[in-house]
């Protein structure tokens, strides 16, 4: 009963509506079994409502409980409670549930920018090189700088159209707390060492430099990750529910996996 007291002491510290349940085998019905009567007891002085009152095994008692939080703004609403004595299995339980309303942080609407983009990635170079060759930039003579740069200018855009046509792409513009300039520095260095790299597959110290970058820029990530939650432990030292709120942000527990940028093609 300690250890169930010290736990229970640690969850409600934490964000979150916490829903307790399962098999206690405890005859909370029997007003008379003081061990039973005990755990309800501990139980509600945490602030935690016992919610089913009927039985729940074959043999009798009410042994499967489920326990939410009682206070105003934690609670969890309970919009009703059925125990089924037909759960088509061989247990001896009967089937406990409850019906209530959750809300998934990860479904908040985010924030974002549309931009057009080409997928230059997956131009074929050899038709790419083809067309250009082909096309009036190589054939036509040059009059005026002024047609020079209008044909150019055409005749590249239909070039690029056919072979990389814009496209619209959706970007988060929201950006996790701990992303500094740093961070993005350290990314985009990255980014155009993958660039080099993919361009000659075979050139060992473009590789080299592409691990090196990958490398810096995970160190300067994490630096600023730890900073950042390191701050704001710092900043909620005693207050025990603000820093279990953090240490769920930091393991993502609440607020899903957007820990970098979205947008892979946004420098």
């Amino acid at each position: 009963m300690q250890e169930f007291d010290e736990y229970l002491d640690t969850l409600v510290g934490k964000s979150g509506s916490p829903i307790i349940c399962g098999d206690f085998n405890f005859h909370v019905e029997n007003n008379t079994n003081s061990t039973a009567q005990n755990f309800i007891s501990l139980c509600e002085s945490k602030g935690f409502i016992q919610h089913i009152q009927s039985t729940t095994h074959i043999s009798g008692g009410t042994l499967d409980l489920i326990f939410t939080l009682g206070n105003i703004s934690d609670a969890l609403p309970v919009l009703n409670t059925t125990v089924e004595s037909n759960t088509g299995t061989l247990s001896d339980h009967y089937l406990v549930s409850i019906q209530t309303h959750f809300t998934n942080v990860n479904n908040k609407q985010h924030s974002y920018t549309e931009k057009l983009v080409r997928e230059l990635g997956k131009i074929d170079i050899a038709e790419f090189r083809h067309d250009i060759f082909s096309s009036e930039l190589n054939l036509s003579e040059y009059r005026s700088l002024d047609e020079t740069v209008d044909m150019y200018q055409q005749n590249l855009e239909r070039i690029f159209d056919k072979h990389a046509p814009l496209i619209t792409r959706k970007f988060c513009t929201e950006r996790s707390e701990f992303w500094n300039e740093k961070c993005q520095s350290a990314r985009r260095e990255r980014r155009k060492a993958k660039r080099q790299s993919k361009k000659h597959p075979n050139d060992e110290e473009l590789r080299a430099i592409h691990h090196e970058k990958s490398v810096d820029a995970a160190i300067t990530i994490n630096m600023a990750r730890n900073s950042y939650y390191e701050r704001m432990l710092s900043q909620h030292e005693g207050d025990a529910r603000a820093t279990h709120k953090v240490i769920n942000k930091l393991l993502d527990k609440e607020f899903g996996t957007k820990k970098l940028p979205n947008g892979k093609d946004e420098e």
